[in-house]
């Protein structure tokens, strides 16, 4: 057993730990190195699933989405600038490079219908709810 020594920075360490024990079903792939992962919202009413991601900087034409099975993928490359003279960056703090992020869809979503916009950074996916999912109430009749 070798010690780690305790970086008191590092605050996200129990979700690390917990992720490469256990991994984690909703996502893979790392923007850039690590450093981030795709930023997602979830929210749901009785008619959608909209998931919105951050996407600072990237067009509809980086950004690939697809459903395979029960799974939906986003993914893309943010591609860095290029600097002709490394030498004089003082800081960069921007993350580049591929990214993933994968979702399990509920048997609830109408996969043909699934629609995608970006617009100011952020890329908004629409999962419609199936018809056949939707609660109804069935009246009771007196015979």
């Amino acid at each position: 057993m070798s010690i780690i020594r305790w970086n008191n920075n590092d605050l996200d360490w129990p979700a690390r730990t917990l992720s490469s024990l256990l991994g984690d079903p909703f996502l893979s792939g790392p923007l850039s190195n690590g450093s981030s992962l795709l930023p997602t919202d979830i929210h749901h009413s009785e008619h959608e699933i909209v998931l919105t991601s951050e996407v600072p900087g990237l067009t509809k034409e980086e950004i690939e989405i697809s459903v395979e099975n029960d799974i939906l993928t986003i993914s893309g490359e943010k591609t860095g600038e290029s600097q002709s003279n490394e030498q004089n960056c003082y800081c960069s703090e921007r993350s580049y490079g591929k990214f993933e992020r994968r979702f399990v869809l509920p048997q609830s979503v109408d996969r043909d219908k699934i629609t995608a916009e970006v617009h100011n950074g952020l890329l908004s996916l629409t999962l419609p709810i199936s018809e056949k999912a939707k609660p109804r109430s069935i009246e009771v009749k007196v015979s």
